[in-house]
């Protein structure tokens, strides 16, 4: 992974680091489209189906109690980069809702030095 001081970065450079990489979804959807079809029209039996084939196990039932799982814990690091993705996307979507023009200054991620 490669690191970047934000003082040793021009303004172009800051701008090219914190650009978003752009992903051509077309792909994507060709592959994931006739899974949820499937799941829409099979239920149940679609969802045990993928799990075999993607996960490698049978599930026993595809529903759980919230009331029978364990509390949930996270690495403290994980924890952190979990909040500062929401504020991120909380921040560009309220901009968003004010306005159809974002400009919105987001928390980048520990690689990027103040």
């Amino acid at each position: 992974m490669k690191t970047y001081v934000e003082r040793e970065l021009d303004a172009r450079g800051r701008i090219e680091v914190m650009k978003r990489p752009r992903v051509d979804f077309t792909s994507i959807l060709d592959v994931v489209r006739p899974i949820v079809e499937a799941v829409e029209t099979r239920g149940d039996d679609a969802v045990r189906e993928y799990t075999r084939k993607f996960d490698e196990c049978a599930l026993a039932a595809t529903t759980e109690r919230v009331e029978d799982l364990p509390d949930p814990t996270l690495d403290a690091d994980v924890q952190a980069a979990f909040d500062v993705a929401y504020d991120n996307i909380a921040a560009f979507h309220a901009a968003q809702a004010r306005s159809g023009d974002v400009d919105v200054t987001t928390i980048t991620f520990p690689q990027v030095h103040h």
